[in-house]
């Protein structure tokens, strides 16, 4: 993966418990485990890349699910609410900002989990073969999955649904403002 390119690798593969999910490190817990297979040490900066990849993660979908609440709040007092002028247009405006903002949020939690999945990958990289289960994993999933228009679930979250929204509520702007 290069740069902050989240296209090629999703980040939604973490648990979202904050736990490791590669150690079987308990939320919070400090200490490196032994893995299952009874091999070596899982570096403790590989769960610290682990944890704050998986905690991108759930700030893009708690972020996501904010923002979608509010912007569906805005299109349900535009449908239901009156037909001023000024009180549609302020709507649509307000829409519009927040759906900016959504868009700058999601893509800086997505290039921030980038950052900390090409760190997990980088340092598996220096464990044995049969210890690296996020590369293998990572390899798996994008021979194995399919991605509508070659964007991952993580994109589409992050970058698709806002920008829908902004050009909706451009629309409505520009509908009212007939």
């Amino acid at each position: 993966m290069q740069g902050a390119k989240t296209d090629e690798r999703d980040i939604s593969c973490g648990r979202s418990d904050g736990g490791s999910a590669t150690s079987g490190t308990p939320a919070g817990a400090d200490t490196p485990t032994v893995p299952a297979d009874g091999g070596s040490f899982v570096p403790e900066h590989l769960q610290q890349y682990l944890r704050r990849a998986e905690r991108e993660h759930d700030l893009l979908l708690a972020r996501t699910n904010i923002f979608l609440v509010y912007n569906s709040i805005l299109m349900a007092a535009f449908a239901l609410g009156t037909n001023a002028h000024t009180v549609v247009t302020l709507l649509a405006t307000i829409g519009m900002l927040t759906s900016v903002v959504w868009i700058y949020t999601g893509q800086r939690s997505l290039t921030t989990a980038a950052y900390f999945w090409e760190r997990v990958i980088a340092s598996e990289a220096t464990l044995a073969p049969g210890s690296r289960v996020f590369t293998e994993f990572f390899d798996w999933r994008n021979q194995a999955r399919w991605t509508p228009f070659g964007i991952s679930t993580a994109v589409c979250i992050g970058r698709v649904l806002p920008w829908l929204w902004a050009l909706t509520w451009l629309a409505v702007a520009m509908i009212a403002n007939r």
